[in-house]
């Protein structure tokens, strides 16, 4: 080999040394990013699971109160004639 091709290949040395710093911040980027996601979408279910036991106690309430409403209306008709 001589200069011209040595001095060539550590040009191209590097310029693949700078890609790989590149890709390794991209991934670190990536990787920091896609832990974020995961944080999040565990606290989003954690939320959904809240809203749903809430949603249901809430539900039997209202049942509960339109059991009665109806039962109170049925009592007050019979007891009106």
């Amino acid at each position: 080999m001589n200069e011209e091709q040595t001095i060539k290949l550590m040009e191209k040395l590097n310029d693949i040394s700078e890609r790989i710093v590149k890709i390794e911040t991209l991934m670190q980027e990536w990787s920091t990013d896609t832990k974020e996601i995961r944080q999040l979408l565990k606290e989003h279910e954690r939320r959904i699971v809240e809203l749903e036991n809430h949603k249901s106690a809430t539900v039997g309430a209202k049942d509960i109160i339109a059991w009665v409403a109806i039962a109170g209306i049925m009592v007050w008709e019979v007891l009106s004639k």
